[in-house]
């Protein structure tokens, strides 16, 4: 039979326990690119974040946010570099010199062209208008179709791509989202406005944007306003949006409504990835998640 969820889960969190009871906390080499002890917290408490056990993913998080080696960036533009302060855990470039993987897919060579990779047109109208994210972590190139000109939006969190005269590495981990975790874990249990709220968390994360506080209120708003704060920080991250939609339920919701805008349908099997078939191959027992038989 297939092992089930909770014990796969039960299995990650132990793992990440004996992790950070077994690693430095410093990172044995110049930057921030070995897992040390604060890595694999950073990974658990976004596991208990995961498995709603808000009271320790509100403690682990703080354990990092109160550690003086961490501090937000107060400049978007420095949040990727080399040098973050915020940083937790970053992939060394394979290659120094030829840029970071996201930055070679996402920034296009030739500023005349339609980008391969660029935002539709919900998640750049997600931002507010005076965000320092939408202003410093998105580029733009304008083509013209049709003889029209068109605004085509792609990621420049990572700014070089075929080479790389500013120093980056691929961020995996950063301060910020243990900010957003705390923040959320708060929210659930009740503690929501004032001093060392949800409220508070949510808040140093849209003030380093520039943004006025939140105007959520209930617990209700106040958990719309976190996730939505994580699409706008978190975007071309990791698959976050993703896996946020899949863990709160919402994910065929969302699905549903944007994939027709990109001329696509959606299906609720596809939340969940297919057993790859090699597998299936090397033991016919497993049984294939359902719709992809």
């Amino acid at each position: 039979p297939r092992t089930s969820k909770d014990s796969v889960m039960a299995q990650v969190k132990q793992d990440l326990i004996d992790a950070q009871d077994s690693l430095s906390e410093n990172y044995v080499t110049a930057g921030r690119v070995r897992v040390n002890k604060f890595a694999a917290k950073a990974m658990l408490a976004r596991v208990y974040l995961y498995n709603q056990e808000w009271a320790k993913a509100e403690e682990t998080a703080s354990e990092l946010i109160d550690n003086t080696t961490y501090l937000l960036e107060s400049d978007c533009d420095n949040v990727f570099s080399e040098s973050s302060h915020e940083a937790i855990f970053q992939l060394l470039q394979v290659a120094p010199g030829t840029g970071t993987a996201e930055g070679i897919a996402y920034i296009p060579q030739d500023p005349t062209i339609i980008p391969d990779y660029y935002l539709s047109d919900t998640l750049l109208h997600a931002f507010e208008t005076d965000d320092q994210r939408k202003m410093k972590w998105l580029n733009k190139n304008v083509v013209s179709v049709d003889g029209v000109d068109v605004d085509y939006y792609y990621p420049f969190k990572y700014k070089t791509g075929y080479a790389a005269p500013y120093p980056e590495n691929i961020m995996v981990l950063r301060l910020a989202e243990q900010y957003l975790i705390r923040a959320e874990a708060r929210a659930q249990l009740n503690n929501l406005t004032g001093a060392n709220s949800g409220e508070s968390d949510l808040n140093t994360i849209r003030a380093r944007a520039g943004l006025l506080p939140t105007t959520a209120v209930t617990k209700e708003e106040l958990l719309s306003a976190i996730e939505h704060e994580n699409q706008i920080e978190f975007f071309c991250e990791w698959g976050h949006r993703w896996f946020d939609l899949r863990r709160t339920g919402r994910i065929n919701e969302v699905m549903e409504g944007i994939t027709p805008l990109k001329g696509g349908t959606w299906s609720s099997n596809w939340s969940v990835y297919p057993i790859p078939f090699y597998e299936i191959k090397l033991n016919p027992f497993l049984t294939q998640n359902a719709g992809y038989n």
